[in-house]
């Protein structure tokens, strides 16, 4: 109840509190850096940049779209895979990091996905983390487990994808 006074503002804030709800249910896909290290981003936003890259690349390699756009969607993906020393990309010669990521875009490609919940890796608690995404993929839903883990520098890499869950005959 709004104190004597302020009962003009009732449908302004009402209007206020309908806006703030709707933006509530609506989506929104957030880009982590196109540099992980340092980046105080959580794993699932590592994941979510990371799909959101393979798509990209998927899809545009499919359609025969820029290739520029292709290289830079792959090198986002090469700096968001890695080991706890850092990104792929600044470990092995790029031509090989683009052709393992071109590789893995391709099998990740899918219409939608929800991240179906993280727990923690046994025996690497703090430095391990497991993101679980359920894949669409036309008619087929896949649960596919994505290891992250935790750089010196305190960031979030994709270390692991389980993509034998999305390969395997059913």
């Amino acid at each position: 109840m709004l104190p004597m006074g302020h009962r003009g503002m009732a449908p302004l804030l009402a209007t206020g509190l309908l806006a703030l709800a709707t933006t509530a249910c609506v989506t929104r896909t957030t880009s982590a850096p196109d540099g992980a290290r340092g980046s105080p981003v959580t794993p699932a936003l590592i994941v979510e940049r990371f799909l959101n890259a393979a798509n990209s690349v998927a899809q545009l390699s499919a359609a025969g779209g820029s290739s520029d756009r292709v290289v830079r969607e792959l090198e986002t993906m090469g700096r968001l895979f890695g080991t706890r020393e850092g990104p792929i990309l600044e470990r092995d010669p790029r031509a090989d990091v683009e052709r393992r990521m071109y590789l893995i875009a391709n099998v990740l490609r899918h219409d939608d996905y929800t991240l179906a919940g993280e727990r923690p890796v046994p025996g690497r608690t703090g430095a391990a983390i497991e993101v679980v995404v359920r894949l669409t993929m036309g008619e087929r839903q896949v649960d596919v487990p994505f290891t992250l883990v935790r750089t010196g520098g305190d960031a979030w890499l994709v270390e692991q994808i389980d993509l034998q869950r999305i390969t395997a005959r059913p």
